[in-house]
């Protein structure tokens, strides 16, 4: 750890050298619900047909690319933190908010996994099992997925009034 005097008011800051150090609670706890959640998915695509196995593993592939996500935007924030943290007194608060935004989506995401194996353990029929796959996979569409849509839909107009 580091300690940065920061000017004018010569206040102290404390700079962990690892992002690692800063958030290693919240990071060890993503991974073993990530863990958990991947081992009911795989479970749930054991019991359906080809297609909805697909869908199950596009659930899986969310699973993970959304922790992964997660944990590089931790420290890509903290990294440039660390850099210089009397910068911008108030950049790691405002960054880690938008981090636990997300972080909403993917406790979201697990509440949905945990749909999946309440209904694989009470022997729901695979269309269920389908139907909590499918509704997981809508509930996974990120923040940023979901501007960059709402951006493309609104580019058909925005080019029109350039041409205009």
């Amino acid at each position: 750890m580091r300690k940065f005097k920061c000017p004018p008011d010569g206040s102290k800051v404390l700079v962990y050298r690892r992002p690692s150090d800063a958030f290693p609670l919240y990071l060890g706890n993503e991974e073993r619900q990530l863990k958990a959640g991947l081992n009911i998915v795989k479970t749930a695509s054991a019991n359906l047909d080809a297609a909805s196995k697909a869908q199950a593993e596009r659930l899986l592939i969310k699973i993970s690319e959304t922790n992964k996500s997660l944990q590089a935007d931790f420290n890509a924030v903290y990294t440039a933190y660390a850099a210089d943290p009397c910068l911008d007194r108030n950049y790691l608060r405002v960054k880690v908010d938008e981090i636990r935004a997300e972080r909403q989506n993917l406790e979201l995401l697990f509440a949905q996994v945990r749909i999946i194996e309440a209904a694989i353990s009470n022997g729901a029929p695979p269309v269920e099992i389908v139907s909590a796959v499918e509704r997981a996979l809508r509930a996974s569409t990120s923040r940023f997925t979901r501007e960059t849509t709402a951006m493309l839909e609104e580019a058909p107009d925005e080019v029109r009034r350039w041409q205009e």
